[in-house]
């Protein structure tokens, strides 16, 4: 595994969204909101780090930053 994946950022953001998802499920949209918003912004910061050397993490990364941002109908930031 790359060190962008092993990114403290990116190791909590991955909880954040599985929280999110958990809380998600049970309807708690309260709860899920903003730690989707966080693992978005975590998983954009570091992606914007990642060299155009490294495509498909700065992809993995994106495609995250998207998903959690668009499970809160943040379409403009995704």
């Amino acid at each position: 595994m790359n060190p962008w994946m092993r990114d403290d950022r990116v190791v909590s953001a991955e909880a954040d969204a599985f929280a999110a998802d958990h809380a998600r499920r049970l309807g708690l949209l309260s709860k899920a909101n903003p730690l989707y918003r966080s693992a978005a912004a975590a998983f954009a910061e570091v992606a914007g780090e990642v060299p155009s050397t490294h495509p498909h993490t700065r992809i993995a990364l994106i495609m995250a930053a998207i998903t959690c941002f668009m499970r809160v109908g943040e379409e403009k930031e995704a």
